[in-house]
């Protein structure tokens, strides 16, 4: 019997054209945070998550290109 497991995918780019993440085809979350570093500096991150569902025996398949910067 064939299961599937879960895939949690994170993208973060430093790039500010990048404007959307396909993880396998699907657009990602993209989550916007501003991180406080000192009372009167703080910095924007983004990053982008990704659930999906592979069978077992594409795991050892994945690499870092299953995704797709969008600028």
């Amino acid at each position: 019997m064939m299961t599937q497991t879960p895939v949690l995918t994170l993208v973060e780019t430093d790039d500010p054209e990048v404007i959307g993440v396909k993880v396998m085809g699907e657009n990602a979350k993209m989550i916007q945070l501003t991180k406080d570093l000192t009372e009167s500096y703080s910095v924007e991150v983004k990053f982008w998550v990704h659930f999906s569902k592979v069978k077992d025996h594409n795991l050892e398949n994945l690499s870092s290109d299953i995704y797709e910067l969008i600028r």
